[in-house]
């Protein structure tokens, strides 16, 4: 039994938004998994709020979270190739099962995974409850599986659509990324945890203020140096502030004490001009 504690958690909101490790509270009397547990889980969560209609980039990042407790990042798409033609899936919780694409067989199918409801169903709601393709209020069929040739992302010259609801994972030189990903599940049975987070990851804060700060040459006077760690300080302070409002406490805490040992060192330049 050896890490197959993945748990499901929400925010104050009641949304959900990621795994947790929890090999405590995972197992029954019996020794099976208790539900809302995975042996391997997959987080689909969007970069960012700014995405094109026709999905022509890697918007989203797809967690996975691994048997030994791990996690590894892969790009994906969660958005068909146009949502005014094709369902989107709304966000929640569902499960995922080792199999193939297309699901049905059809032309050259290969392993891949299907997603369901958590009650079985292949039916997973639309993310407006109304499918643009079908006038339903559920998106049927879909599966996570890899980009087109070259990872292309849209509707080729043959009129097929990469993506008509499906996740799609960027396959990378020769297959190299998509066949990684899907290492990762292709030895164990039973359920895959999956989560599709639609809210925005926060912008992480940019160090460029710092990097755009020209470093003084060897042997320029105190007052250059001098200027160059205000400016750091004051680029630093900033960070902190920025880190602070976006809820990175300790990240602040950093910036907030790098500011003052650049102010310190500015202070000691100046010294040496008096």
């Amino acid at each position: 039994m050896e890490g197959l504690e993945w748990k499901s958690i929400k925010d104050a909101n009641c949304n959900y938004t990621g795994f947790e490790w929890d090999s405590k509270n995972a197992y029954n009397a019996d020794k099976s998994l208790k539900e809302g547990y995975y042996k391997t889980a997959i987080l689909i969560q969007e970069k960012s709020a700014n995405v094109p209609k026709d999905g022509a980039y890697f918007h989203a990042v797809a967690t996975v979270y691994k048997e030994d407790g791990t996690t590894e990042d892969y790009n994906a798409t969660s958005l068909p190739v146009d949502a005014s033609k094709y369902g989107t899936v709304a966000a929640g919780i569902y499960i995922a099962k080792y199999g193939q694409h297309p699901m049905n067989g059809g032309t050259n199918p290969y392993p891949a995974l299907n997603v369901y409801t958590l009650n079985g169903s292949r039916q997973l709601p639309d993310v407006g409850g109304d499918n643009p393709a079908t006038g339903v209020s559920y998106v049927e069929g879909v599966n996570i599986h890899k980009t087109g040739k070259d990872d292309f992302i849209g509707i080729g010259s043959n009129g097929n659509a990469t993506s008509q609801g499906c996740i799609n994972i960027e396959r990378g030189f020769e297959d190299a990324n998509w066949n990684d990903f899907l290492s990762n599940f292709s030895n164990q049975g039973g359920d895959i945890g999956v989560i599709i987070n639609r809210t925005p990851l926060k912008p992480k804060v940019s160090t460029e203020i710092l990097t755009s700060i020209q470093k003084p040459q060897l042997g320029s006077s105190n007052i250059s140096w001098e200027l160059y760690y205000r400016k750091r300080a004051i680029a630093y302070h900033q960070l902190a502030i920025l880190s602070y409002k976006n809820k990175e406490l300790s990240v602040g805490k950093f910036y907030s004490r790098m500011g003052k040992l650049e102010n310190n060192l500015a202070n000691t330049y100046q010294q040496f001009r008096k």
